[in-house]
């Protein structure tokens, strides 16, 4: 199981409160009648709440090429550009702990959630990523 997580600024031309129905109707309807799909996720950046989070929860990465490889995904994308700048799009593929992360994501149990990226070179072992990462947590800021 994979976890997408995707991050987008909506276009001005997306009125502030007609967000929800914009995304529901633009993605999230779509996405989640996908064969692979388990859940999806979205939620706004506090600090801008333009910028769009979704995490969809995959069977696995391959559902998600298959997805890619339909005959209506090229539409899907040309009508998600109506909506965000396609160049200001990041997305890539995680696996989440806990797993699932439904308690992590669930509005209800937590309506805020703190998202941190960090990107490794492919040479950076797991194990001294972890030894790194514990190390920052030691220290006292």
């Amino acid at each position: 199981m994979a976890y997408e997580v995707i991050a987008f600024v909506l276009k001005d031309t997306v009125a502030n409160d007609s967000i929800e129905p914009v995304l529901k109707e633009y993605i999230l309807d779509f996405i989640v009648s996908e064969t692979g799909v388990q859940k999806a996720y979205w939620g706004m950046e506090v600090e801008n709440p333009r910028k769009v989070h979704i995490f969809v929860h995959w069977d696995s990465i391959e559902a998600h090429e298959e997805l890619q490889k339909k005959d209506y995904y090229l539409p899907f994308i040309q009508k998600l550009s109506t909506i965000t700048d396609m160049t200001q799009i990041h997305a890539f593929h995680t696996h989440v702990q806990p797993h699932p992360a439904d308690q992590v994501l669930h509005e209800e149990t937590s309506p805020v959630t703190e998202l941190f990226t960090a990107y490794f070179p492919k040479d950076y072992s797991e194990v001294k990523q972890r030894e790194d990462i514990l190390a920052v947590g030691q220290l006292k800021i």
